[in-house]
């Protein structure tokens, strides 16, 4: 992280919190617990974590000229929001117990329920309305703080609409990624698993993670149609190199330094690149059993890992994320994005790198 995104972290999250204090402030239908318990759950999502999503926007906004205060601020603010809006409702889609060491939302509020006399049925069905409820409130006040950021209003306009479209894309992105199998195009031939890994990452994180930053920051900073044009072509492979690394962390990583449960993606199923690398091999048969399992245990993520890793689903995932990352930077160079912006676009590929390669379990250092 640089030195300027450091310093202005404390600002961003002021912002945040602001904003959250704001929204509550004006929504909250009197003292209703349950609107505060569900404003409560969504200030829980948005704390912590590397603000990758708001800092990206940030840069790109002072890289090209513009004021990374203001504005720019509250819309950065408004995009970790969003963020945390989607990670409440994926976390309730997956049925993820923990997220960075702490009970999920949905968790929380099922094990509050339990605690005074609810039904375990009854309880996991409270908790899982109260973390999606929770997203829910977290998309509109995303919405709000756009909307309020005091921008131009044709800025504002444009603002409103990248936002629409990650959302949906998003959303699309989510519904392909738990589809049992991948759906093809109308009468098209069915993708490749690999392809139709890199088609869900695109939706589901380019979408948001990156496009949606470095786009609104473009704006923002009022750079013009090409630059936009640009940014949008960069951010998807940007965003799936990002996807295939987290995909890596979820079965590979250390618990003790990701905060999350590496039998997650075991046991919903995922097919994720890492997965979707595996399946034409021979390795396939052996650990088909074990995806899907919601009983794999500890001897199962050995063993799916040792498949993973003898198959050469792991390294062709890693080398394949690299290569997105490293394409990211080559269609920013040839598209002639200003030079200030490469140099933000190298730094955070190195970061998600990095961020990355601590989290896994036995990995080369990360290279130059």
């Amino acid at each position: 992280m640089s030195t300027d995104a450091r310093s202005q972290r404390p600002s961003l999250d002021a912002t945040i919190a602001e904003t959250l204090t704001a929204t509550a402030r004006r929504a909250a239908p009197g003292s209703d617990h349950e609107h505060v318990e569900l404003m409560a759950a969504l200030s829980n999502a948005c704390s912590g974590g590397g603000r990758l999503r708001p800092q990206l926007l940030l840069d790109t906004c002072r890289a090209l000229g513009g004021d990374p205060d203001g504005p720019a601020l509250r819309v950065a603010a408004a995009i970790e929001i969003l963020h945390a809006a989607f990670v409440l409702q994926d976390d309730v889609i997956d049925a993820d117990p923990v997220r960075r060491g702490a009970p999920t939302a949905h968790a929380a509020l099922t094990t509050a329920a339990l605690a005074v006399g609810a039904p375990l049925r009854g309880a996991r069905r409270y908790g899982d309305a109260g973390g999606t409820l929770a997203g829910d409130l977290g998309l509109i006040t995303a919405l709000t703080a756009v909307l309020r950021c005091g921008a131009p209003a044709t800025t504002v306009d444009r603002l409103v609409d990248l936002l629409e479209s990650a959302v949906h894309a998003s959303a699309a992105g989510e519904l392909a990624d738990v589809a049992p199998t991948a759906v093809a195009p109308a009468g098209g031939p069915s993708p490749t698993p690999v392809t139709a890994s890199l088609r869900v990452a695109a939706l589901k994180t380019s979408a948001y993670t990156t496009e949606l930053p470095l786009r609104a920051g473009a704006v923002l900073a009022g750079a013009d149609e090409q630059v936009d044009e640009a940014l949008a072509a960069v951010g998807r492979p940007l965003g799936i190199g990002f996807q295939l690394l987290d995909d890596l962390v979820g079965i590979f990583g250390d618990e003790s330094r990701t905060g999350k449960s590496a039998l997650s993606d075991i046991r919903d199923g995922a097919r994720t690149g890492l997965i979707a690398h595996a399946e034409p091999t021979d390795a396939w048969p052996l650990l088909l059993p074990l995806i899907g399992d919601p009983d794999a245990d500890e001897s199962s993520l050995q063993e799916a890992r040792r498949l993973l890793e003898d198959c050469g689903a792991r390294a062709r995932t890693e080398a394949l994320a690299e290569e997105q990352l490293d394409l990211a930077i080559e269609l920013a160079i040839s598209s002639g994005v200003p030079h200030p912006l490469v140099v933000v676009l190298d730094a955070t590929r190195r970061r998600m790198l990095e961020t990355a390669h601590a989290q896994l379990v036995g990995v080369r250092e990360v290279g130059a």
